[in-house]
């Protein structure tokens, strides 16, 4: 496969097909190519993911509760939930020798600091739990939040301060945990002013959210 050929598909995936030239050739330039034989076990809850697969050659199985859940083939991409929320549901393992494109988990966390590829994760995340019926979507902010103390110079409020920033993005502290997500979706932000009876009290980042789904298995399930 050419150079172009290997852009080509890497930009044919979302969300790599949302960034611009010279985002993509950075990211060119931290793929590697990477072969594994049949039988091989790629990630389980007990060995965590290093890396996003794009399949090249071959296929590859996820097993969760030793039942098939899908399965990859050439030109399929896998997992970013195992990176981003550092725990994996279920088994991915290799049903035919598999030849891949490897991104490194460093790399892939570096790349979400790209607003459009966080957009693109934490909106996959809300589709998902759209429907849901369990806990994720009775959690409210505060229930992460910790009010903590924000500085800044003496003779400037909080609210000044944010507001010489840029626009204010809120939501209160009682508001649900499934709405921040929502807000930072549609502003295309990663963090949002938490308010509580009309009065600043913390910033909850995006950081903050994937951190507290990846110590709570039920939310990112």
């Amino acid at each position: 496969m050419s150079i172009l050929d290997q852009r080509k598909l890497v930009e044919s995936i979302r969300p790599f097909d949302t960034l611009n030239s010279n985002e993509l050739d950075n990211l060119m330039t931290k793929i590697d190519i990477a072969y594994y034989p049949i039988g091989t076990l790629l990630m389980s809850k007990k060995l965590p993911s290093i890396a996003f697969y794009i399949i090249i050659k071959g296929c590859v199985t996820e097993y969760i509760d030793d039942e098939v859940h899908n399965v990859y083939s050439p030109g399929d991409s896998f997992d970013a939930d195992a990176l981003i929320y550092s725990k994996c549901e279920g088994k991915f393992v290799v049903d035919n020798d598999l030849i891949c494109y490897e991104i490194q988990k460093y790399d892939f966390l570096e790349l979400m600091q790209c607003k459009k590829v966080q957009s693109y994760f934490l909106q996959d995340l809300v589709t998902r739990h759209n429907n849901s019926k369990d806990d994720y979507l009775s959690l409210k902010v505060s229930d992460i939040v910790s009010y903590k103390v924000c500085m800044t110079e003496k003779d400037r409020t909080i609210y000044e301060a944010l507001v010489k920033q840029k626009e204010i993005v809120s939501i209160d502290a009682d508001d649900f945990l499934f709405n921040a997500l929502l807000i930072m979706v549609n502003n295309a932000t990663n963090r949002v002013v938490v308010t509580k009876d009309g009065k600043i009290v913390d910033i909850l980042e995006q950081l903050d959210l994937l951190s507290y789904f990846s110590n709570n298995s039920h939310v990112g399930a």
